[in-house]
Parts: structure tokens; sequence; C-alpha cells
């Protein structure tokens, strides 16, 4: 299972300024790629960290600049085979417990 998640600013000042974009692609499990995004392009959902923490920095409006492509994204074809969550569980053995780690 791949894994896509989009990651958003927290010192966004106004919902008037200019944001610039970048995409990052992870290839052949060992290098990452700069993608060039078209202008209406979907992306992934917005980690789960931003959202705990977007109301504390103030910038809860940045995500209603990205949610329609959030939901484009999720229409994608094959989209359900993708991760789209900034948690991970770690096991250590199988008789272990497992832990929480969050990204």
């Amino acid at each position: 299972m791949e894994q896509c998640v989009t990651f958003l600013h927290f010192s966004v000042q106004s919902r008037e300024t200019k944001l610039h974009e970048i995409g990052i692609g992870f290839v052949d499990d060992d290098h990452y790629v700069h993608v060039h995004l078209s202008l209406d392009h979907p992306i992934p959902p917005v980690c789960g960290i931003w959202h705990e923490q977007s109301d504390i920095c103030n910038v809860t409006h940045l995500y209603s600049r990205y949610q329609a492509f959030v939901n484009e994204f999720q229409q994608l074809p094959g989209v359900e085979n993708v991760a789209t969550t900034d948690t991970a569980i770690l096991m250590t053995d199988e008789n272990a417990p497992t832990t929480e780690l969050r990204l």
C-alpha cells in the first residue's frame, strides 16, 4: 500500500497570502523527486496532526482553499489502495503490544 498525505503550513498570515505549492514523490523506494503539479490537481487528505493544531495556530481558513482538491482525490479510481493517514502502528514482535507513532 502506498501512502499519500498533504502537509499544510502553520504560519499563513491571511486568506490573501500567496501560497507556493510543491509536490514530492518517493520513487523506487530509494529517492525523492520534485513533482510538477497541474493547476487543478487533486491532493491527498491533509494530515490529522495539522487539523489538530490548526485552531491553535489560527490557520483553519487554509483548509478551505484545498477542500475541493481533497474531495477530487477521494473520487480517483484506486484510492482505496492508498494509505491517507499520518498515524503508523509499529509492532516490535507478534507478542508485544502495538505502539502508535504519530508522524
